[in-house]
């Protein structure tokens, strides 16, 4: 229970929505190509093995969870634009920007962290970049690190991966 709330109040990969100052061009976005690339590197990193998308039920309505992994299943859904066009997902705050909620594949419930595209922006000006603001690398290296916390949590909460 400290690992979850740990997870949820400290945001371990400082996944919080990137800021911009007024008139500032928007982040660019990770692409969900991209994350899934980032995750499944992840993963394997953790000693985790990533399995194909899952569609499971949340709120009674269904999911469709980009990789789930362990066994009692944990899953990770990376909440795109098109994602959240389809179904109300968790959105990402400053003071939590990773959640996890609570899903089912009909048999049993299934932990499913889910990952705000808008939680990972990067700059795609380099002399930005080399001003301090997050670059591309940076973007997937936050997920990677927030996939890698997920495992962990997985593992304290007895998943066998």
């Amino acid at each position: 229970m400290k690992r979850l709330l740990l997870l949820l109040l400290v945001g371990c990969g400082s996944g919080a929505p990137v800021p911009t100052q007024p008139g500032a061009p928007e982040p660019r976005l990770l692409s969900e190509t991209q994350a899934l690339l980032a995750m499944r590197e992840a993963l394997r990193e953790a000693g985790a093995i990533a399995e194909s998308a899952a569609v499971l039920t949340l709120e009674g309505a269904p999911l469709q969870a980009d990789v789930r992994f362990g066994e009692p299943t944990f899953a990770i859904e990376w909440a795109g634009t098109d994602d959240r066009a389809h179904r109300d997902l968790p959105a990402a705050t400053p003071d939590s920007p990773l959640r996890i909620v609570s899903a089912t594949d009909g048999k049993r419930a299934i932990q499913v962290l889910v990952l705000d595209e808008r939680a990972y922006g990067y700059e795609g000006n380099s002399l930005l970049v080399q001003r301090g603001a997050p670059s591309l690398d940076d973007a997937e290296r936050r997920v990677r690190r927030d996939v890698t916390d997920f495992v962990e949590y997985a593992r304290d909460q007895g998943a066998q991966l």
